[in-house]
């Protein structure tokens, strides 16, 4: 399949999805330092000869928080990155996968509707979801997502010029 998506523009989920997601995760960590501060430092009164052994604390308390925040990041943007769409002439694939790699492979000739969903927020910031409606023989019918991305007028105009 690789020799198939070779030059062809990804489909991947909005990049302010992405930021948005890092900034959420980064404030609910701060925040939960936050209380973990006011009640260890502020709100309890702790003899003085406690207080070195409060900032080692403190010190692992924010090394572990760190680290955890970039791990999560991490994940994150790598899963953002590995989920990807590609159109062909005939197809759209669909890649997921972090470490390991899963294709699906869905014929234009089965879409049957396509559907743009966009909130308030993806209006200003232009960014959506693709929902494609597909049948079969045999009465078979699938849901195809293509969640937050960037642009999809322009993403829903290539699939119908497609499917035509």
């Amino acid at each position: 399949m690789a020799k198939q998506t070779h030059g062809i523009e990804p489909i991947r989920g909005s990049p302010f999805i992405l930021g948005f997601k890092i900034i959420f995760l980064l404030a609910l960590f701060e925040l939960a330092y936050l209380v973990i501060y006011y009640f260890l430092n502020v709100q309890f009164e702790i003899p003085y000869s406690v207080h070195h052994h409060l900032s080692i604390g403190f010190l692992i308390l924010a090394s572990a928080k760190i680290f955890l925040e970039m791990y999560l990041i991490l994940l994150l943007v790598l899963s953002w990155a590995n989920n990807v769409y590609y159109l062909t002439d005939k197809h759209i694939i669909k890649r997921t996968g972090v470490l390991s790699s899963k294709e699906k492979v869905y014929d234009f000739d089965l879409i049957r509707s396509i559907t743009v969903q966009q909130s308030f927020f993806g209006k200003l910031f232009n960014f959506g979801t693709i929902m494609l409606s597909t049948s079969a023989s045999g009465g078979y019918q699938a849901e195809i997502t293509l969640d937050n991305i960037s642009d999809p007028q322009k993403y829903e105009q290539r699939i119908k010029e497609c499917c035509s």
